[in-house]
């Protein structure tokens, strides 16, 4: 049992997926402070380590939609509102790399980011390593499967993760979509659920289709994919685990 955030379109699509039944699912408020075609964009608003850290602009918004919850569920999103929500203290604007201050990857031992940049409440409560990278967009650039395991298409990123001893899968960069820009970013394009990583869009579409399953499968994941279509950046789909919160 766990929490699903996600844009509308994400979150009516996980909805109708069998498998995915079960989880809470929560659409992230629109922050109108980035540019608009990624106003939804999950990893440009929120991150999840010992916290939910989310922007200063949809704060309140955030508990709002906590709030409204569906009765069966408030018990759980009251406790993990009490517990867990934490209100940023960095604007965000629509250009980078001031807009990246969420963006940031989280693995077993290190932190990776443009530090400089970074929301000042993660960085205030982290208890590893913090690595600065060149990448601002950090997590767009990184798709997170389990604490030791990425897959990049950004080659700087990847010799990183690397070197401080990460199992990672280096892909082609480009072959997805990101309506308004030239491309999107693979790790945008889903995130892990329990055990099943969920794409927005199938892997039929990508050159590294057969690397990146293989690579999926041997990390114990299935892949569910949401349509038959490209892969579209969607700004990430994050996943709150609440088995161990008391739900």
């Amino acid at each position: 049992m766990g929490i699903i955030f996600a844009n509308e379109k994400i979150i009516d699509r996980i909805s109708s997926i069998e498998v995915l039944n079960g989880h809470m699912l929560f659409q992230m408020p629109i922050n109108s402070e980035v540019d608009a075609r990624v106003a939804d964009h999950t990893d440009l608003s929120m991150f999840i380590s010992d916290a939910v850290y989310v922007a200063p602009c949809i704060y309140q918004a955030f508990i709002d939609k906590l709030y409204d919850a569906q009765e069966s569920s408030q018990y759980l999103m009251n406790k993990i509102l009490a517990e867990k929500i934490v209100c940023g203290t960095l604007p965000l604007k629509k250009e980078y790399p001031f807009n990246i201050g969420f963006n940031a990857v989280l693995l077993k031992n290190h932190f990776f980011h443009k530090l400089k940049y970074s929301e000042p409440k993660i960085l205030e409560n982290l208890n590893c390593d913090r690595i600065d990278v060149r990448q601002g967009y950090t997590r767009c650039s990184t798709m997170v499967l389990t604490e030791i395991a990425v897959i990049t298409e950004d080659v700087g990123l990847a010799r990183i993760y690397e070197a401080y001893g990460y199992d990672v899968l280096t892909i082609d960069k480009g072959y997805v979509v990101l309506p308004g820009y030239n491309y999107g970013f693979f790790g945008g394009t889903g995130g892990v659920i329990e055990r099943n990583l969920v794409l927005n869009g199938s892997l039929s579409h990508h050159p590294n289709a057969n690397a990146i399953k293989i690579f999926v499968h041997k990390l114990g994941l299935s892949i569910v994919e949401l349509h038959n279509g490209p892969l579209i950046d969607c700004g990430s789909i994050f996943y709150l685990n609440t088995q161990n919160e008391g739900g």
